[in-house]
């Protein structure tokens, strides 16, 4: 996957920490969380949840988070 600006990115432990703290709250539930970016004058822009939990700017992923 593509990787924020190495610049602008957190440690891969806040990231990962980030997740679970979502899992944690939903509880048994299931997350499925797409990248929704848009394309602009500066390149792609990454949706701001997608982002925020996995630091990825890949068009057209997707995340699954479910207790296993």
């Amino acid at each position: 996957p593509q990787l924020s600006d190495p610049g602008q990115m957190q440690a891969t432990s806040v990231y990962a920490a980030r997740r679970e703290a979502l899992m944690k709250a939903m509880g048994d539930g299931v997350a499925v969380i797409y990248a929704n970016g848009v394309d602009d004058s500066a390149g792609h822009r990454q949706s701001g949840d997608f982002l925020y939990l996995t630091g990825v700017n890949e068009k057209g992923a997707v995340l699954v988070l479910a207790l296993v």
